[in-house]
């Protein structure tokens, strides 16, 4: 078992994504990680600030449709500005869920997210039983149901959440793909122990079969109804692909 120390010892995947964001959560272990991604790839960082806004991007359209619940599953360490800011400004009554592991993120964002319409659960991405039918969310109506973090886990939830959200609901997914990232990325990030699954693109959309995609379908990151605001990066070297599904 690993003893407490090593865990920090080790670079973390939500950390290594707050370094990139500029966060402060982050050890030196995860900003050498960035590091030797870097040197690799030097479009690491703007990759995962392209994750970044993405994710403001999609639930933005989400509240504007009208969903007024959302469950973040795998959410990570806080960021700067996190999901509920921008959807609460659109519609001040929804409630949000932040479910994640990792107890570094669950302290943070227990510490720091005080809003009454925000709550923060201790859910195994692997599990979804552990945040689908959360207490805050009234699962006879619509849910954005987002699980942020695929390259997580090596199976597929998509079942679970279509046999548990009402009609209505969005299922939204990111995935890291093998044709995202150079091989010494791949095999660098393997080294770092982080537990990531990397997905071809054709396993992408072998795992969205049979779902109402919401327009462009499975995209990449940077390219999901892109504002103007992304930054400079050939669309393929994002390392993510996004999805928004209509249930």
């Amino acid at each position: 078992m690993d003893r407490p120390e090593d865990l920090l010892s080790r670079p973390s995947s939500a950390r290594i994504y707050d370094a990139a964001l500029g966060g402060k959560q982050n050890l030196g272990a995860d900003r050498a990680a960035l590091a030797s991604t870097r040197a690799l790839s030097p479009t690491t960082a703007q990759a995962l600030i392209a994750h970044h806004q993405q994710v403001h991007r999609v639930v933005r359209y989400l509240a504007v449709q009208g969903i007024d619940q959302f469950l973040l599953v795998g959410s990570g360490l806080p960021s700067a500005l996190p999901p509920h800011a921008t959807i609460l400004p659109l519609n001040p009554l929804a409630r949000v869920v932040y479910a994640d592991r990792d107890p570094l993120a669950l302290g943070h964002a227990r510490a720091l997210f005080t809003s009454d319409r925000v709550r923060i659960a201790d859910c195994d991405i692997s599990r979804p039983e552990d945040a689908l039918g959360h207490t805050f969310l009234d699962w006879d109506r619509p849910v954005a149901a987002a699980v942020l973090s695929m390259h997580e886990v090596a199976h597929s939830p998509v079942p679970a959440y279509r046999a548990a959200l009402a009609p209505g609901s969005f299922l939204w997914l990111t995935l890291c793909s093998l044709e995202g990232f150079p091989q010494e990325v791949q095999a660098t990030v393997r080294d770092m122990r982080l537990g990531l699954t990397f997905r071809t693109v054709r396993e992408c959309h072998e795992l969205l079969d049979g779902l109402e995609l919401v327009e462009p379908g499975l995209a990449w990151v940077s390219q999901w109804r892109p504002d103007g605001t992304e930054p400079a990066i050939v669309p393929e070297h994002c390392g993510w692909l996004t999805a928004v599904a209509r249930l």
